[in-house]
């Protein structure tokens, strides 16, 4: 009798559990997954260990990837197929070529165990609104192009760790103040020239706000900003510098010259050095040119007398010894001028910039993207030829090298499962039933 009564207490809740999950695991039908982009494609065969590129890639392989994939550096466009993914805790998409996140790609963040993104160098400049509703923990955004912080960041209220560092912002969200998991902000290298009021209540561990356009004057309020945060730990003495001296003339009609001071180096020490590497040129949002490093002036021809222009000039500068030293920093000086009906040799002066207000909204239009000056190619350790995931330290279900993962029939396996879960019924059944007589 109390044999039966053991028994019965311990199948009956292995049962229920069975029972429960049973009918989740018969719902998923294996299919094919699809892939549009060919070095996504590439990268997922690679880590499942299917050598065979044109061998379709299930649903089920997909969702049973646990623990870390490291799908960083293949020059990867489009993450279409990626929503699939059910168990994998961290997520490397570094070094690709994405611009755009999928809002299904958002959906497998709000239901999936993917607790780590990084996105860092890509092409994104936007983040979806669907993306607030992930439950990640640390999100690297850094070496991007996004103007602005998205409100599909600033929404997750589970996010702990954020770095937006190296992109394009010129203001910083006051909804960051406000986000109840956050213990550490990186937005260094960006071209912010002040900071938002409700900065003041900013209770984190770590703030990085290095290498921006902060004026820490004593004529400026960042710095009482700074000293007012409650912040732990604030990173910001390193602070650049915008073009100075900048003056407009017209010596000729139809032609304006721009004029401003001599560049220095600034010396950070340990090794940082920002050096200006060019003085960019737009005309509205659009790149029309360059000075190079040394030069102090720029000409511009076919003006039309009596018609208002809006120049954009910056000083672009590399610092060494950072994650940036391969992408331009700036902060751009508005310079509106209407050339004459006549020569007008007299260079106007050209005030200095006001810091932006930071708790407006930012403007929704985004800024066409300039068209920079050839560089070099950054070096980077990925060898050449078709690009290999980089090894994992920690333990994934990567198969190891040049063995093809196991490919079970998956209906089988789930068949299997139903038989299990009857049988463990009709046992429970059978033993409630001996219990009851006894």
């Amino acid at each position: 009798m109390r044999l039966l009564r053991k028994a019965a207490a311990a199948i009956l809740p292995l049962m229920f559990v069975c029972a429960l999950y049973a009918p989740t695991a018969l719902a998923l039908t294996p299919t094919e997954v699809s892939i549009p982009d060919a070095a996504l494609n590439r990268a997922l065969h690679n880590w499942l260990g299917i050598y065979d590129y044109a061998e379709p890639i299930l649903n089920t392989q997909l969702a049973n990837i646990t623990g870390k994939l490291d799908l960083s550096g293949w020059d990867i466009v489009d993450i279409t197929g990626l929503e699939h993914l059910e168990a994998v805790e961290r997520l490397d998409l570094s070094r690709n070529k994405i611009t755009s996140i999928p809002d299904a790609f958002c959906q497998m963040l709000a239901r999936s165990s993917l607790k780590h993104l990084d996105l860092s160098d890509n092409e994104l400049t936007r983040i979806p609104d669907a993306m607030a509703a992930s439950r990640l923990h640390t999100l690297d955004l850094s070496l991007n192009g996004m103007y602005s912080v998205p409100a599909g960041v600033t929404g997750i209220e589970s996010l702990r760790k954020l770095n937006m560092s190296g992109n394009k912002l010129t203001r910083l969200s006051s909804a960051l103040a406000s986000m109840p998991a956050l213990t550490e902000l990186n937005v260094e290298a960006n071209r912010l020239t002040a900071l938002p009021s409700a900065f003041k209540k900013l209770s984190i561990d770590t703030l990085y706000i290095n290498y921006n356009f902060l004026d820490l004057t004593d004529a400026a309020d960042n710095q009482k900003m700074i000293d007012a945060m409650p912040t732990d730990s604030v990173h910001y003495e390193d602070q650049l510098r915008p073009l100075t001296g900048l003056t407009v003339s017209h010596p000729d009609v139809g032609v304006a010259v721009f004029t401003w001071d001599a560049s220095e180096d600034i010396d950070f020490g340990g090794g940082v050095v920002a050096r200006v590497a060019r003085t960019s040129v737009l005309l509205g949002d659009d790149y029309i040119g360059e000075a190079k490093a040394g030069e102090t002036t720029f000409t511009r021809e076919g003006l039309t007398p009596g018609k208002e222009y809006e120049f954009n000039l910056s000083w672009d500068y590399r610092i060494s010894g950072t994650p940036y030293s391969d992408r331009y920093t700036k902060c751009y000086i508005e310079c509106v001028t209407t050339p004459g009906e006549s020569p007008d040799p007299t260079a106007t002066p050209i005030p200095s910039p006001t810091p932006l207000p930071t708790d407006t909204p930012a403007p929704t239009a985004t800024p066409a993207p300039e068209t920079p000056a050839p560089t070099a190619p950054a070096v980077t350790a990925a060898p050449t030829g078709e690009p290999v995931p980089t090894a994992l330290s920690d333990a994934t279900s990567k198969p190891a090298s040049g063995a093809s993962a196991p490919q079970f029939p998956t209906t089988i396996i789930l068949l299997l499962i139903a038989v299990v879960v009857l049988l463990l019924i009709a046992v429970g059944i059978v033993l409630t039933h001996l219990v009851g007589r006894r």
